[in-house]
Parts: structure tokens; sequence; C-alpha cells
């Protein structure tokens, strides 16, 4: 049964172009009357003004970016659902008001941008490129270096979250021809196994394996949420089980460290590591002053792994807004007590 009333949309954003995709994906239910969608624009500043307050109380719907939103949630007293633009809602959980329904960005939009992220740093890694590189800049012309590169038939990717994105990068360096792949997930169920074995993994672990993961990669790449269950685990007594030559591709959340640095510079200077791929950390952005940023063996990047496209925004909305007008239950929901 369609709804009667003009569903109230609020876009509290800072992607740019997100109003556009989500205006022309929702072209016809907004020309019909069953929704109106307003912008906040994207400059945070303005979100307090008094007109904004007033539209944010009054929204049945935002359409937003989970660690900015959750500094506004309070002001939605008539919220039903939060569609958010993120995969991760985890910084939904720093408030205590939870009477909503949270849909995540889902539907696998960001398996190709990951996919390609990963094997990136592999190749990249295996190669040298980044001394290819210094190289050139000293116009050095030496094969070192590039007499005994790894390729990808030779390594081992262990995959730590095997949700639709790591199954996608499954999936894709399965195809590339990875010798092993190795998945890890918190539960594991038998749809589990038949899932991620078409994808190409040939094990599936769970955290109280993790030691037996790590020790088994040559690459680990994280992709897990930030939950309770997940918060510090590569302490450096667990980073001590991996090989030496392992590389740990953190591309998840950066508090699946127990800190912003140390943590990692230790492990790498005793040998635990032999290189790093830090995407993301515990507090954004990193601080000039951190050591990780002139650490030989640490490569950033600023969370740019997989960004979420404003098309990709406005495809999920909308699908899930006709969903929502047609009292369904909305796809990829945010889990209260699962914190993801």
């Amino acid at each position: 049964m369609i709804a009667a009333a003009t569903t109230r949309v609020v876009i509290l954003s800072q992607i740019r172009h997100v109003e556009r995709e989500i205006v022309r994906s929702c072209e016809s239910l907004i020309k019909c009357g069953s929704i109106e969608i307003v912008s906040l624009g994207r400059d945070v500043a303005t979100w307090t003004s008094k007109e904004a307050t007033s539209k944010l109380r009054d929204a049945d719907v935002v359409v937003g970016d989970p660690p900015t939103f959750v500094q506004f949630v309070e002001k939605c007293e008539h919220l039903k659902w939060f569609q958010s633009t993120y995969a991760g809602c985890d910084a939904l959980l720093n408030s205590e008001k939870r009477d909503y329904v949270v849909a995540r960005l889902g539907g696998s939009v960001f398996g190709v941008p990951m996919q390609e992220y990963c094997v990136l740093h592999i190749i990249g890694r295996e190669r040298d490129f980044a001394g290819d590189t210094m190289r050139q800049r000293r116009r050095v012309w030496s094969p070192i270096g590039q007499t005994s590169y790894r390729t990808m038939d030779e390594l081992t990717l262990g995959i730590m979250g095997m949700g639709e994105i790591g199954l996608d990068v499954a999936r894709s360096a399965k195809a590339m021809g990875m010798k092993r792949i190795i998945g890890l997930k918190r539960q594991i169920t038998t749809e589990d196994q038949n899932v991620a074995s078409a994808a190409g993994v040939s094990e599936m672990t769970t955290l109280d394996d993790l030691p037996n993961h790590l020790s088994k990669s040559d690459y680990v790449l994280n992709l897990l949420p930030s939950n309770s269950a997940t918060r510090n685990i590569l302490s450096l007594d667990m980073l001590a089980h991996c090989g030496g030559g392992t590389v740990i591709i953190n591309a998840g959340r950066g508090d699946i460290f127990p800190d912003d640095g140390t943590t990692v510079i230790e492990a790498l200077d005793r040998d635990y590591l032999s290189h790093v791929v830090l995407d993301v950390f515990r507090n954004e952005p990193l601080e000039q002053t951190s050591p990780l940023w002139t650490h030989k063996r640490v490569t950033i990047t600023p969370h740019t792994a997989a960004l979420s496209s404003p098309r990709d925004v406005g495809r999920v909305f909308a699908g899930n807004m006709a969903r929502y007008l047609n009292e369904e239950l909305l796809l990829d929901t945010f889990e209260w007590a699962r914190e993801y």
C-alpha cells in the first residue's frame, strides 16, 4: 500500500553532487508528490541555523554521512529512516538515539574500487613501483629490486571481513590467479562457507582463529566493521603471529589497531610485518605529527580506497525509497545490537 502523505527527505551530506543524483533517481516520486527533498548544502557550519534545525526536526528521512550526521541526530525528532552514504555506520553508535532504521550504502557498490585498491597495492609492492619512481627521479637505471618479485600465483591473501565487499575482492583476486585466499568472519554458517567457496575462498576462519589467519597470509586486507568484537584486535601480541614478510592493508576501520601509530611502527621495527598500507585511522585526518607519515615501510592514503559515488547513493536511495513507500523492509539495514 502506497503511503498517502508526502515523505519529507533532508540531505545532510558533504559528498559533491549527491543531491543532483538523488533528485534524478527519484524524479518520478517527486513529480507525483510522494516525496519532498531538501538539501542543507555541503557546509556543516550552516547546519546549525534555525532554518536547518527546523527542517531536520520535521524530516521523516535523512540521507547523510554518518560521522557528521551523528552530531545532528538529536535534532531529528520525527526521523524514521536514515540512509547512510557510507558502508560503515559505526559512528552512529556514539549517540544514544536509536529509534530509527538505518540503511547502509550496500548492494556491493564498493566492490570494484576495493578490488582495484587491493590489487594495486599487492602488485605495486611486489614489483617495487615506489622504488622505480625514486630511481627514475635520480636517473638511475637499475634492475635491483626487480629480480625477485613474486607473482599472484605465489601469494596468499587473507581477507578479514567477508561481506559483499570481501567477496568481491576474493573473486577479483582469484580471477587474477591468487594462489590462495583465506576469509575471516565473526561467525560462519554453512551458507557462508558455500558462498565464499564459490568466490574462490579456500578456507574460512573466525576471530577466534585470527592468529592462524595472520600466520598463513602474505597479504592481509582488513575490511571488518568497527564494533566491540573488532576494536583493538590487531594488538602487538596479535601481530607477532604474522610471518615477518606479511603486508597489512587496512581499508576497514582504523580502530582495529589499539592506537594511531605506535603499535604499527613497533610491529614493523620488530619485523612482524614488512609493510603496512593504511587508508583509515582512529582519528582522521591523521595528525601531522604522526610518525607514520615518514616511516619508510608505511604507505598512507587519505580514506580513498572506495569512495561513495553520488550515482550509487542516488540509485541505492531510490531503491530503498520505493520499498519504504510500499512499507517493505529496507535493504542493507544496520543492526544496532550487532553494531554493523
